[in-house]
């Protein structure tokens, strides 16, 4: 169980995502952003949440596998809740095993 919480949790923070994206966008990069106006500025945080946010809106958790990328925080939600419900099914096995080797 500690081994499936522990490969689940090593998805990338918020603060990974913001990083990764301005370090792969030059326009982002701080010296930049203090040339915009503040109209540009917003708009431009704006563009950067949502990317970070995802392209996409999911209804449902999706299962995701320990190996799966994460690029947004869309996946890292869903790729933790996976984890969560994997290692919850787990305790539940481990407890029945155990409940099953006292009764026999």
């Amino acid at each position: 169980m500690a081994m499936v919480g522990m490969i689940y949790v090593r998805n990338p923070a918020y603060r990974q995502l913001y990083a990764k994206r301005v370090k792969a966008d030059p326009s982002l990069a701080p010296e930049e952003l203090l040339n915009l106006s503040p109209e540009a500025w917003y708009l431009r945080m704006i563009e950067l949440e949502q990317s970070l946010y995802g392209d996409t809106v999911h209804e449902r958790n999706r299962w995701l596998s320990p190996l799966a990328t994460v690029g947004d925080l869309q996946d890292g939600a869903d790729a933790e809740r996976t984890g969560a419900l994997a290692v919850q099914a787990l305790w539940v096995g481990v407890m029945a095993c155990l409940v099953l080797s006292q009764v026999t």
